[in-house]
């Protein structure tokens, strides 16, 4: 991954600043935003590419998309940042699994292995 955008990855999701939320990049519960740690690192590459959807996919409510994306980085975003798939899959697993990991947890996941 690219040093700039993992170092300001792992300062957001250990600075309190953002909500966590599962199974989209970003949700809204009652007014305030929740992002997963993919989410996280959309809004700081480009928060202009957010689009509010507020539609059903899948029966599930879907608030925002970024890049047509809900659930993932798109292939594009995955190339320029240079995070491969394998990784991203394993990113959304430690977020949105039953037992998920915080943030802070997750950010040490991506400064060992990223």
């Amino acid at each position: 991954m690219k040093k700039m955008w993992k170092a300001k990855w792992i300062a957001a999701l250990t600075s309190g600043e953002y909500t966590q939320g599962k199974g989209a990049l970003r949700t809204v519960y009652q007014d305030h935003s929740k992002y997963c740690c993919l989410g996280v690192l959309c809004n700081l590459v480009d928060s202009t590419k957010w689009k509010n959807v507020n539609k059903l996919v899948y029966g599930r409510p879907i608030d925002y998309t970024y890049n047509k994306q809900v659930g993932k980085l798109s292939n594009n975003m995955l190339d320029d940042l240079n995070i491969s798939k394998g990784s991203m899959e394993y990113l959304i697993v430690m977020n949105d699994s039953i037992r998920g990991k915080d943030f802070v947890t997750i950010a040490k996941w991506i400064k060992n292995n990223l």
